[in-house]
This record gives C-alpha cells, sequence and structure tokens, in this order.
C-alpha cells in the first residue's frame, strides 16, 4: 500500500490530504511533565507493543498514536499514576480489560483501557494488542 507522507509535519497515512492536527509534535514533548509512574506504564506499554510487532511512533497534539499502515492504538492520558489510551479494532470486543467501547465508523470500534499497574499487561491485553496490529496492518 502506498503511504502518503504530509509535507508540513512529515506524518504518514494511507489517504492523500488527510485531515489531522499539523504540528511538531514529539514522543517528548508527549512525555514532558509526567510522573514517573507514568513514565513506566508507558514504557511498559511501548515494550509490549514491541513483543508484538514493529509499528511506528505517530505524535500528535494531545496524545501518541502507534502506526503500521494506520493508527492502530494510541496512549491518551499521562495520568499522576495511570495511563490510559485505546485500541481500535475490526469489531466489538468487551471485556474486563476495557472501560468502554465505542464505534468509531461502520468497520472500527475504539476500545478504550486505563493502566494503573504493570499486572495489566497479561495474555488476554496481548491478544488484543495483537488483533490492533493485526487490523491497523
Amino acid at each position: 500500500m502506498t503511504m502518503w507522507t504530509c509535507p508540513k509535519c512529515g506524518r504518514l497515512f494511507t489517504r492523500k490530504g488527510q485531515p489531522h492536527s499539523c504540528g511538531d509534535y514529539s514522543e517528548s514533548s508527549f512525555l514532558e511533565g509526567a510522573s514517573e509512574r507514568s513514565l513506566e506504564l508507558y514504557e511498559r506499554f511501548k515494550q509490549e507493543l514491541g513483543s508484538v510487532a514493529p509499528f511506528v511512533l505517530a505524535p500528535a497534539k494531545k496524545r501518541m498514536g502507534f502506526q503500521t499502515r494506520r493508527i492502530f492504538g494510541a496512549i491518551d492520558t499521562l495520568g499522576k499514576d495511570y495511563i490510559s489510551g485505546h485500541l481500535v479494532l475490526n469489531g466489538e470486543f468487551p471485556g474486563p480489560k476495557f472501560t468502554r467501547v465505542t464505534r468509531v465508523c461502520d468497520t472500527d470500534v475504539a476500545h478504550h483501557f486505563r493502566i494503573e499497574s504493570v499486572d495489566y499487561f497479561d495474555e488476554v491485553f496481548r491478544e488484543k494488542l495483537e488483533l490492533a496490529y493485526k487490523y491497523g496492518g
């Protein structure tokens, strides 16, 4: 699949002219001011994703996206002692790992989570990471 790169910010997209928050965003600016605990959980989330498959960081104005062909998940909030985010799947998979499930469009369903402990990262969550990665790829 051919990717389009925004000429202003350098972000990759699957469609030419994809609307987005164009800006000079980075992982370091996203993490600025984060607590030690939320940084630990964020790094663990990245580690878990990296063990599933390779991805590209897609920083945006208020969140950190994780992308293959498209963004398949994101960290939306770095709280004092937690992180929250979502995975994009092509169906509804409610369960104890998700705080809510919302339909974004006909095919995309956001599965929202809140992680307060490294114990959250188990086989059940890894399975959902793999599903999101496959859907995003």
